[in-house]
């Protein structure tokens, strides 16, 4: 059956890969709806493996078309008698009724079997896709989506020599320390990010709802969270620094005061 497996972004538009595998690394059928900002659909593009792929655009019709070589035409270009199927195209268009029929053989509901029908009969009808009622789905043949990743800063730029001795004499005001630690903390934190199953943006993981389509976050256990803060945490550069200087601050009075002591 389609399942969507993939959600790609382009500017402001989308692609919704619906695609079903026969067998690992080898796609038997998919359907790809690529919407506008408003999820207006655009285009739709039917493949399948036995029959060619066809692509309709809004407001034009048909795009793109070729069908595969079957094992006649191949065995006729090749001129050998043994056949090795390569999956290449044909010098011909495909035959869309045949291609839509076995692509939508496996669509997820009839909802998705009459979007697809009406944009390919109509391209110049106004539809919206549906995002809230498919979500992402593990491929179980080739792993499985994650649904957090981190996204690590990028490099920035040394500070000109004139700024080093201003930042020096910043580091000392205990506010600025404290207020720069609490925006290090924060802007680690807030790179743990997850991919709304529903339209394929990304959020910070604090979202409780998707910010382009307001989909709940989805459930993530525990101990993703647990191992996704820890790497927050290493990146917390500027905060372990000031931890680390405070400790030793500590530690050292600490030890004055016991040798204090002893001395009296």
């Amino acid at each position: 059956m389609l399942a969507l497996t993939r959600i790609q972004r382009q500017a402001e538009w989308r692609k919704y890969f619906f695609e079903e595998y026969s067998r690992p690394d080898y796609l038997a059928r998919s359907v790809t709806i690529a919407v506008d900002a408003e999820f207006v659909v655009q285009s739709v593009r039917f493949n399948s493996s036995r029959f060619g792929l066809i692509h309709y655009s809004r407001g034009k019709g048909i795009t793109e078309s070729f069908a595969w070589q079957d094992e006649t035409q191949s065995r006729a270009e090749s001129g050998h008698g043994a056949y090795y199927h390569t999956d290449g195209a044909a010098h011909g268009s495909a035959d869309s009724e045949k291609v839509i029929t076995d692509v939508l053989s496996a669509v997820p509901d009839e909802n998705f079997r009459n979007l697809t029908l009406r944009f390919a009969k109509d391209t110049d009808t106004k539809l919206r896709y549906p995002f809230e009622h498919y979500r992402l789905v593990p491929v179980r043949t080739s792993g499985q989506i994650h649904v957090l990743r981190y996204q690590h800063a990028k490099s920035r730029p040394a500070p000109e020599e004139k700024y080093v001795a201003d930042l020096i004499l910043k580091s000392l005001n205990p506010v600025f320390t404290a207020r720069m630690t609490r925006a290090n903390i924060r802007e680690s934190l807030h790179r743990i990010v997850y991919t709304c199953a529903a339209c394929g943006t990304e959020n910070s993981l604090f979202n409780k709802t998707c910010s382009d389509c307001a989909t709940v976050r989805p459930k993530i256990s525990t101990g993703v969270v647990f191992r996704y803060s820890l790497i927050a945490l290493i990146n917390m550069s500027y905060a372990i620094c000031v931890f680390a200087a405070l400790g030793f601050l500590l530690f050292a009075l600490l030890q004055v005061g016991k040798t204090y002591q002893s001395l009296h």
